[in-house]
């Protein structure tokens, strides 16, 4: 599963609600602020709090990937996701905003990929 930004949140709901039908988890400039997710739970219909904290860790391949000057979702809360993701690989990539994925395109390319494959092989 990968998520951008609100999806993040979307698919760490799904980890929590179905961990076993999940192959790896990939996010990109995820939303992981409290007061962030408070304001969309209305538009969005999401169960408060944050997913990480209604559960415990998930096992599989996970990729966080998050851009130094993203003025949206920032790079620092991302790093207080690590204690729930024990195969993580984490990267805050210089030169990129909230679409760390257009501003850092061959970059993300390559650790999409290399997570995609990690993912396939199993967990």
């Amino acid at each position: 599963m990968l998520g951008n930004s609100i999806a993040g949140v979307l698919v760490r709901e799904l980890v929590v609600r179905r961990p076993d039908q999940v192959s790896g988890l990939a996010l990109l400039a995820p939303v992981v602020d409290p007061d962030a997710l408070r304001r969309l739970q209305d538009d969005y219909a999401l169960p408060g709090p944050l997913p990480e904290e209604r559960s415990g860790t998930y096992e599989g391949p996970t990729l966080i990937v998050t851009g130094r000057q993203d003025n949206k979702v920032g790079y620092r809360d991302q790093l207080a996701l690590a204690e729930h993701f024990p195969r993580l690989t984490l990267a805050m990539l210089d030169r990129a905003g909230h679409n760390v994925h257009l501003d850092q395109e061959g970059a993300v390319r390559g650790m999409v990929q290399n997570w995609a494959q990690d993912a396939a092989r199993g967990r």
